[in-house]
C-alpha cells in the first residue's frame, strides 16, 4: 500500500499520513529506498495523545527526486522494547537512530555503533593495536568556529576512523521554537528564533519559516516578493562559498587568494545591510510580503555590485584552480565516492561533488525557484577540490540567477498585504506542511503538523548537517591526518545545525 504522497509547500490533512506496524513501517522503507527515494528525515512526531508515555509516534520522510514527490507514513514504537534497526541495511539511518536512541532511549537492536550524538562523555573507541595511536582535537578550536571534539585513530599518519563528537552548547532552540510556535508569540520574535538557528544560515532559516507559516495559513505572497526572497538567498549562498574558498585556499597557504576572495565576501555582505540593516540578512523576512521592498537605487547598485563580484570572482579563482600546486594539494585529497555518498544520504555540496544531482531548488522547487529553477552542476571524483570547484561554479550560477530575476522584477501586486503580518494568523486545522528550502550547505527540511484548534502541534527540523557530518568521517579515512583541517573546511558543517 502507497503512504501520503506530498510535495513541498503543500498543505495535507493530518488523517492521510497512514499508520503502519513496525514490521510493515520498516519493510516499505526499504521498498522505497530500493526504489531510488532517499530519506529527509526519521524522527519522532507528536501527532496524538498516548495513553502510555512508552509510546512514540515515529515518523519518516521519503523523498523522489526525479518526480519532486515526497511520501511519508508513521508507527508506534514503545520504547521498552528493542526496535529493528535500519542502519546496517541503509546507513543513512545511522544518525537519526543515534539521535533518537539518545532523545527517546529507543534501543535499535543492531545498530553498529549507537553512541549518543550529543552526550561529550561518551567513551570513543579505544584502538586495541599498539601500533595505532589517537589524537584529540577540540572542542575549543582556534579561531572563531564552535566547539566539536574530532578523534582520530591513526597508523603513522594515515587516518583509519574519525569519531565526531558533538553537543557541547545544548541551546535547547527547537523546544524554544515551538514554544513560541505554540504560545503565538509576535512573529518578529519567532523570526528572530529562527535566524539563530544556524547563524551563517540566517536567510535560509528565514525563507524556511516565511513558507511554513503561509503554508500552513494559506497565505499566497506576490511574485515580487518571492523574487526578493530568492534575491536574499542567493545573496546568502555567493557569501558563505566565497567564504569557504577564502578559508581553503588559507589552508594551502596561498593566501593572496584568501585575502582577495574576503574581500569579495565583504562586498556582498555589505550589501545585504545596505537593504536591511544587517549583514546576515536579518530583519527582512515576513509573512505575506516582506518587511521591506527594493527601491530602483537598491536594484542598480545590486546590479552593478555583482557585476564588479561577478568579474573580480572569475579572476581570481580562473588563477586559484589552474594552479599547479593547488592542483597537486587538493585533487585526490578525501576522496568520497558517489556510492558512498548515496549510502550515507548526503546532501549539498558532498553530494554534488560526488555526483549526486541533490538540491531542493529544482528537486522540490518553492517561491521564485519555480519560475527561474536552478539545476545542480555536479563533478564525479568527490575530492576537496570537486567540493570547492562546486562552490566556484555555484556562485557564478547564483549571480547568473539574481541578474535574470532583475531584469525581469515583477511589480508590486495589489493583494490583502501591503504591509508584513505581525500576529501569527489562523492555520489550517489538523493539517500538516513539509517544507524545504536550499541553504548554502544543502536542504534545510522541515515537518510541522496542526491540530483541531489551529494550534502548532509539533515541529522537526533537519539541518544538512545532520546528514553530512559523517560523511566527513568516512572522507577521512585512509587520508593523512594533515589533510584534516582542508577537508574539514571543504565540507564546512554546522555543530549547532546539530545541536538543537
Amino acid at each position: 500500500m502507497e503512504w501520503c504522497t506530498a510535495q513541498n509547500q503543500v498543505i495535507r490533512s493530518r488523517n492521510e499520513i497512514p499508520y503502519r506496524e513496525l514490521n510493515e513501517f520498516q519493510k516499505e522503507i526499504s521498498d522505497y529506498l530500493d526504489r531510488n527515494f532517499r530519506l529527509i528525515a526519521f524522527d519522532v512526531i507528536n501527532l496524538k495523545e498516548n495513553e502510555d508515555k512508552n509510546i512514540r509516534n515515529l515518523i519518516a520522510i521519503l523523498s523522489n527526486d526525479d518526480h519532486s514527490n515526497l511520501k511519508v507514513a508513521t508507527t508506534e514504537i514503545d520504547i521498552r522494547e528493542k526496535v529493528p534497526s535500519l542502519s546496517l541495511k541503509y546507513p543513512s539511518f545511522a544518525i537519526f537512530e543515534r539521535i533518537l536512541a539518545e532523545e527517546h532511549g529507543i534501543d535499535f537492536k543492531e545498530h553498529p555503533y549507537l553512541k549518543p550524538m550529543r552526550d561529550i562523555n561518551f567513551p570513543f573507541i579505544y584502538p586495541l593495536s599498539k601500533e595505532l595511536h589517537q589524537v584529540g582535537v577540540g572542542p575549543v578550536h582556534a579561531g572563531i568556529i564552535e566547539p566539536g571534539h574530532f578523534r582520530f585513530t591513526c597508523e603513522g599518519e594515515k587516518v583509519l576512523s574519525l569519531e565526531i563528537s558533538l553537543g557541547y552548547q545544548k541551546r535547547g532552540v527547537k523546544q524554544l521554537l515551538l514554544k513560541y510556535l505554540k504560545e503565538k508569540q509576535p512573529l518578529t520574535k519567532i523570526f528572530a528564533l529562527a535566524e539563530s538557528i544556524v547563524g551563517d544560515s540566517s536567510v535560509a532559516y528565514a525563507h524556511l519559516f516565511s513558507i511554513i507559516i503561509e503554508s500552513l495559513a494559506n497565505i499566497f505572497p506576490d511574485k515580487r516578493d518571492l523574487a526578493i526572497r530568492g534575491i536574499f538567498s542567493e545573496m546568502e549562498r555567493i557569501a558563505m562559498h566565497i567564504a569557504d574558498l577564502s578559508a581553503i585556499a588559507n589552508d594551502v597557504a596561498y593566501l593572496s587568494t584568501s585575502a582577495f576572495l574576503q574581500a569579495l565576501r565583504t562586498q556582498i555582505i555589505n550589501n545585504l545591510l545596505a537593504i536591511c540593516g544587517s549583514r546576515f540578512g536579518r530583519n527582512f523576512f515576513g509573512i505575506g510580503t516582506n518587511r521591506l521592498d527594493f527601491d530602483a537605487d537598491t536594484i542598480e547598485n545590486m546590479r552593478k555590485n555583482l557585476i564588479d563580484v561577478r568579474n573580480s570572482f572569475i579572476n581570481i579563482c580562473d588563477d586559484f584552480f589552474s594552479n599547479a600546486m593547488i592542483i597537486a594539494r587538493l585533487e585526490n585529497t578525501s576522496i568520497f565516492t558517489k556510492e558512498y555518498a548515496k549510502i550515507l544520504g548526503q546532501v549539498g555540496i558532498s553530494a554534488k561533488a560526488s555526483g549526486l544531482p541533490i538540491d531542493a531548488r529544482s528537486n522540490h522547487p518553492y517561491g521564485i525557484y519555480r519560475n527561474f529553477p536552478i539545476y545542480p552542476y555536479t563533478l564525479k571524483n568527490g575530492d576537496v577540490y570537486s567540493r570547492a570547484f562546486i562552490r566556484y561554479i555555484e556562485v557564478q550560477q547564483s549571480i547568473k540567477f539574481i541578474l535574470e530575476v532583475l531584469d525581469y522584477f515583477p511589480v508590486k501586486e495589489k493583494n490583502d498585504f501591503d504591509k508584513p503580518i505581525l500576529k501569527m494568523p489562523e492555520l489550517m486545522k489538523d493539517s500538516f506542511c513539509i517544507n524545504i528550502v536550499e541553504g548554502f550547505r544543502g536542504e534545510i527540511a522541515s515537518f510541522v503538523t496542526t491540530d483541531s484548534k489551529k494550534d502548532i502541534l509539533d515541529i522537526i527540523i533537519v539541518d544538512p548537517s545532520v546528514h553530512n557530518w559523517y560523511g566527513l568521517s568516512v572522507a577521512m579515512r585512509n587520508s593523512a591526518i594533515s589533510d584534516f583541517p582542508v577537508t574539514n573546511k571543504s565540507f564546512n558543517l554546522s555543530y549547532c545545525g546539530n545541536d538543537m
